[in-house]
């Protein structure tokens, strides 16, 4: 191992402790080194003395306070007291400092010590019914405090604009319960909503607006975490359930690869390794899953020119639907065979007490390895060394017990191995590793060689069960008094950060050894670790101490259990709901539709979860700032970069639990003593500076066309229509019993629903593990839909029929006609079919909506009587459930070329505003050849932007002179009605330079205010302007506008009057102004009328959205797109080829944007993107739209990029769809272009 040494040459400055007489005073005082302002904390003081009286004093200083904490006259020889305080409250980490004083006829001792006192954190749960919303649903929010109230609460929208806020909101019983219905055209993209509490601290919690279709099945990879490079064969599962439970039958697809590394240089005459990708096909059976057994030969598991890791995409196409989804998975490639570490084993070792450690072996996968031979070799005293043979056991460890006895003064080393050793090393080749483990163990200091050791227990604390702290003790020599027959042992416990316990056990002392136990109380409080410091003081002023952290079982104080009477119920039956929790709580109650959790995995609520918002765990070392006394210095040494070898362990004289003080500063206790704690130093020796072991030497811690049934009396037909996403978001409240239960309907979904709840109370939160219910019947319907169709397009409803009774059954199945569309007949179709127990069947009809808007399909599925065998079999009715009717919702939309985007609210960007420096000389010279040449220039632009220039270097002279130019619009001089971005920033800059200045004669206010309404109406319907660059100079130029004429007085009532009549009222204030309004407009043509009253300033924006053509103008660009499919394929695929050219007045455009809408029913292919003779600088993907950015075009140049989309959904009659390219600052350069499928019209 190699060391880096640094030599100190320091001033020695420890002070020798000498014994102390039986007629000294010695004195202890403990404390917590981190304590909660506004929190109770204890101190102990412990005092031993020979004189009759003596008094202590210990205050609290804190700024200019001085605050009493004990003020006690002691009569005893020894004395022990602990003492509760209330520490002082802040809003920052603040030092403080504890001074304890002891003064008696002949003694006066005194000390200080450093604290830092904490800000007390707020622990703030924001939880959403879903975490996935399509455009018109509402989001329902839930706020837990678990300290007291709110301050202010707003949401975010994709582009920053608050869509809605509540203010000076209180929590009731904990909790805020809010909601917030979006618009149906709300933007696609990530919500965030804040909360801030009262100490003005933001927590967030995101949510999602997309469009989309819920997926019915899930997609597992199963495949071996680990793979081995001894490994030669492994197999591939890939699966697929119902979200119900059953298993789903189809074909699956698997591209199996392991990449090379990518690498931006190479040496001469060298290539880019090519990826190693194999594809793999296979049929899921009635268990729905398919297998391979995959030959890893195909993979190069030795070469280390490819990435550990060998990744799977698999994608599973339901039978009869077509219906496609994927799923992945991967392993991690490894040439470790076995691991050995130590765990549980200290680092420290007292001399005389038994020293006991684990080793533990494991496999590649983590998992134990038994059996395993292991040897451990201890090196100590020199050059003494032992070696003993280990076997591990079930659980892969073999525990050790080592005698100290002989071990002397030194560091010891334990290492293990195993018997295979490490084969040689070869280029780019890799061999088997067998990792071994190495650990420097130092003996802990005692003068009297006397100790204390703390015993690992063997498991976790249990919150329902009594704890007990295990310690032997070692005293030697004369440490005790000859006559002495008992010992005090003292204790403190913190949890959390915080002193919880403390006290004392007296016990009879034994001739050198024995146990001492500490009792630990309410352990549930202690979760989810527990910090345990033992300590004695024996008669000649030496002290012994351990300390250990023991783990807790995690356990919050309301023990919180959730259940359904049955974890499978019918759809539409009734179901009890049975809470448990502490009397008094209110629970908050959700259950969840699995499905939508395949989409958008939640961020679940846990008793994990919630103790990772504590903001400490445990208390390790002393703040910063507050060390008392280092022994070679008065401030620590500035200590080597300890990444410089990660391979080495860092020990010095001030790390390493090798002392007592170090005892007491592992747990965070300060003390104030006269005894001296800490291990003798020699300053003038050489400091040995040890990084920390990595690798493998780490140290672990721990219809239509189907027939009407022709039964005179059918039965009457469960109709299932109600589908919701949330099925339970409630406030329950929990009685004295401290259980309830709650009546429910299970909706129509045949699914699995996934449930939980959080309860607050008087003693504390509470969080219910996760339980599900299951909705299923064993025959039913279930359609497949498109999230929406354009107008005039045709697709193909999909009704799988599913039969899990344990007989045949003949189903015969019907589309219930309606206005809303048309049937295309089919005189080969057959709506009666046979199945036997778990199969399904897929019906279909080719559907032409009529009408836009939502189009209602109702499907029924009976099982009919008849004398006609399946196969063999024959069939039979079931006397319950033999129909099941469906009713389903499509979405169909207008067409989608060229629709205005919908209403948003100024973004607020952050944009800079300049400052110039003009004391710097050459500042001063630019700007003295900008004055030459003002005279010469010409252009709008440079003139707007020179007036502000002129503005901020304060010459009011050029700045009058360069504004005398009249006019509220600069515009750029272009030919055309169409304002350009150019236009913008150019006028932009012009009310920057009015209002950044001086007030001008002619330019006061009212010039002002007629810029901003025509920069008002320049705005787009999301509040900012035509490009990047204009939006943040105009929202700027806004933002300073509004600063110029803001008033803390004023509101105003906007009233808005439809043609009807039907009024809509805002109203905007000063607590709300920043508030984004809207409201949808019931009817689109007519007079609307908008009046305003009060005083102040308001923005009003209408938004129509309207279809118009493609325009014909290739002026600025050419756009061009092709496409290509192999039409008889049976997944269908498209590839569409855009080619684009500039065509415009400028060398070269700025970044240009290229749009694809894609066509419906289709998806992009992942990573099908590919520029044949372009580059990409950026691709965005939506749920029917694929941007891509370029950094710009040259004029005359063209450029090609090519991407695949796939078609989900089956859709007749495909609607073109559009591709446009546009210069991203001058989006007034536009040519558009449309595509279709070329299979369409086969």
């Amino acid at each position: 191992m190699q060391l880096s040494v640094v030599f100190a040459t320091v001033l020695l400055l420890l002070h020798s402790a000498g014994a102390f007489s039986s007629n000294d005073t010695i004195y202890l005082l403990t404390a917590n080194s981190q304590p909660i302002g506004g929190s109770t904390e204890t101190l102990c003081v412990h005092v031993h003395t020979s004189q009759k009286t003596l008094l202590l004093h210990v205050t609290l200083e804190h700024g200019q306070t001085s605050k009493t904490l004990l003020s006690q006259t002691v009569v005893r020889q020894d004395h022990y007291q602990c003492v509760s305080f209330k520490v002082p409250a802040v809003s920052i980490d603040t030092e403080a400092s504890i001074v304890f004083e002891v003064k008696g006829k002949t003694t006066f001792l005194n000390g200080t010590t450093k604290i830092l006192i904490k800000p007390p954190a707020q622990l703030t749960i924001i939880a959403t019914d879903k975490p996935l919303y399509k455009p018109g649903q509402t989001v329902k929010i839930r706020i837990v405090s678990l300290d007291s109230n709110f301050l202010t609460y707003n949401g975010m929208d994709p582009n920053s604009n608050r869509i809605g806020q509540w203010l000076n909101m209180s929590t009731s019983s904990g909790f805020l319960d809010l909601s917030y219905p979006v618009s149906p055209e709300a933007a696609e993209g990530f919500y965030v909503i804040t909360a801030w509490n009262e100490g003005n601290e933001p927590i967030t919690q995101d949510f999602e607006i997309k469009k989309y279709v819920l997926p019915k099945f899930e997609v597992t990879v199963e495949l071996p975490p680990v793979i081995t490079i001894l490994d030669t064969t492994v197999t591939l599962k890939v699966c697929a359930k119902y979200t119900y439970g059953k298993p789903v039958m189809g074909s699956a697809t698997a591209v199996v690869c392991r990449r090379s590394y990518r690498y931006w240089w190479f040496a001469p005459g060298s290539a880019q390794l090519s990826d190693i990708c194999r594809t793999f096909t296979m049929m899921t059976g009635r268990t729905g899953c398919g297998s391979y057994i995959i030959d890893l030969s195909d993979f190069a598991l030795n070469d280390t020119q490819y990435e550990d890791l060998i990744s799977v995409d698999a994608e599973l196409e339901e039978n009869g639907t077509g219906v496609v989804l994927s799923g992945s998975g991967s392993s991690t490639v490894t040439s470790d065979i076995v691991t050995l570490t130590f765990v549980d084993t200290p680092d420290t070792f007292r001399l005389g007490l038994t020293y006991k450690g684990k080793i533990k072996a494991t496999g590649p996968d983590s998992t134990p390895v038994k059996n395993e031979s292991v040897y451990l070799v201890v090196k100590y005293a020199g050059n003494k060394n032992k070696t003993w043979k280990l076997v591990t056991d079930g659980n892969g460890v073999a525990p050790f017990s080592l005698d100290t006895r002989s071990w002397g003064s030194q560091s010891v080393s334990l290492e293990v191995c195993e018997e295979k050793k490490p084969l040689g090393n070869m280029t780019n080749i890799r061999t088997p590793n067998y990792l071994f483990a190495y650990l420097l163990v130092q003996p802990f200091y005692s003068q009297s060689r006397s100790f204390l050791a703390l015993q690992r227990p063997l498991g976790v604390f249990r919150c329902n069960r009594n704890a007990t702290a295990l310690v032997q003790y070692i005293i030697q020599g004369n440490a005790l008094q000859p006559t002495q027959l008992s010992l005090d042992f003292f204790y403190r416990v913190m949890s959390r950060g915080r002193s919880v316990q403390q006290g004392s056990v007296s016990v009879a002392v034994q001739p050198e050894k024995g146990p001492v136990v500490v009792p630990l109380q309410d352990v549930r409080a202690l979760s989810p670790l527990v910090q345990v410091v033992v300590y004695a003081m024996l008669p000649r002023g030496e002290v012994v101490a351990d300390s250990m952290d023991f783990p807790v079982e995690l356990c919050l104080a309301n023990e919180v259990s959730l259940n359904f009477s049955s974890p499978v119920e019918l759809p539409g039956s009734s179901v009890e709901l049975m809470l448990k929790a502490r009397p008094g709580s209110l629970c908050s109650v959700r259950a969840i539709d699995r499905s939508l959790l395949l989409l958008s995995p939640d961020k679940e609520l846990s008793v994990e979860s919630v103790f990772k918002l504590l903001p400490v765990y445990e208390l390790f070392g002393y703040p910063d700032g507050t060390e008392d006394f280092y022994p070679c210095s008065e401030m620590p040494p500035s200590l080597p970069n300890p990444q410089t070898n990660p391979r080495l362990i860092y020990s010095d004289p001030y790390n390493g639990n090798v002392d007592v003080y170090s005892v007491f500063k592992d747990a965070g206790i300060k003390i104030i003593t006269n005894v001296d704690l800490k291990k003798p130093f020699d300053c003038s020796s050489p400091l040995l500076y040890f990084g920390p072991v990595k690798l493998a030497f780490a140290k672990e811690y721990s219809t239509g066309s189907g027939q009407t049934p022709s039964n005179q009396n059918p039965p009457a037909p469960m109709v299932r229509r109600y589908f919701p996403e949330t099925w339970i978001w409630d406030l329950v409240h929990v009685g004295k019993s401290g259980a309830i239960r709650v009546n429910k309907t299970v909706p129509d979904t045949i699914t699995t629903w996934e449930a939980g709840a959080f309860c607050t109370s008087p003693v504390g939160f509470g969080v219910a593990p996760k339980v599900d219910l299951t909705a299923f019947q064993p025959f039913f319907v279930s359609l497949t839909l498109p999230y929406s169709i354009v107008r005039g397009e045709v697709f193909t409803l999909k009704a799988t029929v599913f039969n899990y009774l344990p007989s045949c059954i003949m189903v015969q199945v019907m589309l219930a006609s309606s206005k809303q569309f048309s049937v295309q007949p089919c005189k080969s179709c057959n709506y009666t079919h046979c199945l036997c127990a778990d199969d399904s069947w897929t019906f279909t009809w080719v559907i032409t909506p009529s009408v836009l808007g939502e189009v209602v399909f109702t499907v029924t599925a009976e099982a009919v009587q008849t004398s006609a065998l399946c196969g063999n079999r024959v069939t039979g009715v079931p006397e319950k459930g033999r129909m099941d009717t469906v009713v389903q919702t499509l979405l169909v939309e207008v067409s989608s070329i060229g629709v205005s985007s919908t209403l948003k609210s100024p973004s607020n960007h952050n944009s800079p505003y300049w400052s110039l420096p003009v004391a710097d000389p050459m500042v001063s010279k630019s700007l003295d050849c900008l004055r030459n040449i003002s005279a010469q220039v010409n252009s709008t632009y440079a003139i707007a932007l020179l007036s502000y220039t002129f503005t901020l270097a304060g010459d009011q002279v050029m700045r009058g002179t360069l504004l005398s130019l009249d006019g509220r619009h600069w515009g750029s001089g272009r030919v055309g009605t169409v304002t350009d971005s150019l236009d913008v920033e150019t006028t932009s800059y012009v009310l920057l330079a009015v209002l950044s200045g001086p007030l001008l004669p002619q330019f006061e206010l009212g010039y002002s205010a007629s810029i901003v309404r025509w920069l008002g109406q320049q705005q787009n319907a999301f509040g900012g302007f035509a490009s990047t660059q204009d939006t943040v100079v105009a929202l700027q130029a806004l933002a300073i506008y509004s600063t110029a004429t803001y008033s803390p007085m004023g509101a105003i009532a906007v009233n808005v009057t439809s043609p009807s009549g039907v009024r809509k009222r805002f109203t905007v204030n000063q607590r709300n102004r920043l508030l984004y309004q809207q409201a949808k407009l019931q009817q689109v043509t007519g007079v609307y009328k908008v009046r305003a009253s009060g005083q102040g300033c308001v923005f009003v924006q209408f938004t129509q959205h309207y279809n118009i053509p493609p325009p014909n103008d290739f002026s600025s660009f050419s756009i061009a797109v092709n496409t290509s499919s192999n039409c008889s394929a049976p997944n269908l695929s498209v590839g569409v080829t855009v080619t684009v050219r500039y065509n415009g007045n400028r060398t070269e455009t700025d970044m240009v944007v290229i749009e694809v809408k894609l066509l419906s029913g289709f998806s992009l292919v992942e990573g099908s993107l590919m520029p044949v003779n372009g580059t990409v600088k950026r691709v965005d993907q939506t749920e029917r739209n694929v941007v891509i950015y370029l950094n710009g075009l040259k004029k005359g140049e063209t450029k090609t990029y090519t991407l695949v989309i796939q078609q989900d959904i089956a859709v007749q009659n495909l609607k073109p769809a559009v591709v446009k390219i546009y210069d991203y600052y001058q989006p007034s350069d536009v040519a558009v272009t449309e595509y279709t499928s070329p299979c369409n019209e086969r």
